[in-house]
Order: C-alpha cells, then structure tokens, then sequence
C-alpha cells in the first residue's frame, strides 16, 4: 500500500509521449489552424472543423444533404468524400447513391444503395427505392420488381399503425408509377 502512489506515474511513464502532450484550450476552435497545434496537415487529430469565418460546426452529411436538395450533385459528392464523414453509415451511402445516380454511374450507386439496404436490414424503404432506382437505369426491371414485391411485403406486415408505414406507401407507389 505504500507504493501505491507509485502507480499513476508508472502509467505516465509507459504512456506514449502523443498522450501526454496536452493539445490546450484550443484544440477545435475556430480558425486553430492544425499546424498551431502540431498535427500534420491530413492528420486524424485535426480539430473539428468549422464554418469559414463561423463559429457554427461544419456537419458534411447535412451540407451534403442541403447541396442535394439544391440540385448541386457534384459538390455533394466532393463533400461526401471528405475524411471527417464515415463512409460506414446507412445515411452516408444513401446520399451517395443518390449523388452517383444524378451524375450518371449507376453502378456506384446500385453498390452504395446495397450497401445501405443491408446496414438498415432492408427495412429503409428510401435505400430500397434508390436501390431499384439504380437497377432500373441499368436494365434490371425484374431486380426492381423483386424490390417492389418486398416493399409491398413490408407494407402489408407494418399495417396501418405502423410508423414506417407513410414512407413505405409513398414507397411503392413511387416504384408503380415507375414500372408501370
């Protein structure tokens, strides 16, 4: 028990030097530019980033997602390639399918629909209505039937209570109108 003061300095001791640099107040705030806080340019440590001239958080999903509303597909596809957004996410390849299939490479988007789908256990009915987006604009009207058949599925499990049960309608009736 007498050495048990002993203990925190030998963490600090076998600690890597990165951890035991404290980064400061600074560290995310507007305008610190990385190399004030020694981190290399492309570094994972980078602070948060910010709004030009803001104080406003810089959140690249929803600009993304403003730019798509806007109709600008390209500058939504530079902003979802940037490193700060996770590419992992079902929302993350929702937009970029939809920004794949604006500029015309279907099969970009018929992956990052796919992949979506499966995050969100086929249950999203916009990543399976992208998804038969995509097959239809490559050819695959019997792969877009599949995918309405499931949908239906779906809105006939979920009833009339059920909270997806809007969005599947709108759904199914965005996929009718589509292939009939």
């Amino acid at each position: 028990m007498r050495l048990a003061w002993l203990f925190p300095l030998a963490v600090i001791a076998a600690a890597p030097a990165v951890a035991q640099v404290s980064i400061g107040p600074g560290y995310g705030s507007p305008g610190a530019p990385a190399s004030a806080l020694g981190v290399p340019a492309n570094s994972a440590l980078q602070p948060t980033p910010y709004f030009p001239g803001s104080t406003k958080r810089y959140f690249p999903v929803e600009a993304a997602r403003k730019l798509i509303l806007e109709g600008r597909y390209a500058e939504a596809d530079r902003v979802l390639d940037h490193f700060y957004v996770r590419q992992t996410t079902a929302e993350t390849n929702l937009l970029k399918g939809i920004t794949s299939l604006k500029l015309g490479d279907a099969d970009a988007a018929r992956w990052r629909f796919l992949r979506a789908a499966k995050i969100t256990r086929y249950r999203d009915p916009s990543a399976l209505t992208g998804l038969a987006a995509a097959e239809l604009s490559l050819g695959n009207e019997d792969a877009a039937r599949d995918i309405l058949g499931k949908l239906r599925s779906q809105q006939e499990k979920c009833g009339t209570g059920c909270a997806r049960n809007e969005s599947l309608s709108r759904a199914v009736s965005a996929l009718e109108r589509e292939l009939d």
